[in-house]
């Protein structure tokens, strides 16, 4: 199995990176769902374009501001979009996060050969609460103790790694058209 890696100092590689190794499971956020979290989470606004352009390298220097969104988006510390240093260490959260949700599902699965059939639907109808997924008579369960934050379950596997999002050096201008300066 390749080792994934977050390019060097390209913000466009480091953000691809997060896109994808930070998923809501099977898939990657869409760059309308990135936005969407950014302004649910911070009240900044990023459209979905600019994310694609961020991430395409069109846009080569965000203002701090957008880069503090999407730090706080995916739980990652803001330098790690320009310290190499910070970037290291968001790589070795990430894949660990990576490995440690990969070794939990495996775990999971492996109690569920247990189950008779019936604890195996309870399980599986907990899950699709807790995602917000239709139950099995199509309506969606309106279970108000199963609640998590951002989009997706959970928002950003390093946002559990507690880091602070808000702090860093003072940004550079550039060709950001969305700077609110």
């Amino acid at each position: 199995m390749p080792r994934h890696r977050m390019p060097g100092a390209d913000i466009a590689g480091r953000i691809d990176y997060l896109i994808r190794r930070l998923n809501p499971g099977d898939r990657e956020y869409t760059h309308a769902e990135i936005a969407a979290g950014i302004k649910e989470k911070t009240g900044i606004t990023v459209t979905p374009e600019y994310i694609g352009q961020l991430r395409a390298g069109k846009v080569s220097n965000p203002s701090m501001r957008t880069l503090a969104g999407l730090a706080r988006f995916f739980g990652v510390p803001i330098d790690s979009f320009y310290d190499d240093e910070a970037a290291r260490q968001v790589e070795r959260d990430v894949e660990l996060a990576v490995a440690l949700r990969r070794a939990a599902a495996a775990n999971l699965a492996l109690r569920l050969t247990g189950l008779p059939p019936e604890g195996v639907d309870d399980v599986i109808a907990l899950v699709n609460r807790y995602l917000g997924e239709p139950d099995e008579e199509g309506g969606a369960d309106g279970d108000e103790g199963a609640t998590h934050d951002g989009p997706g379950a959970p928002q950003g596997a390093v946002a559990e790694l507690d880091h602070d999002t808000t702090t860093g050096e003072p940004g550079r201008r550039g060709d950001d058209p969305q700077r609110e300066d």
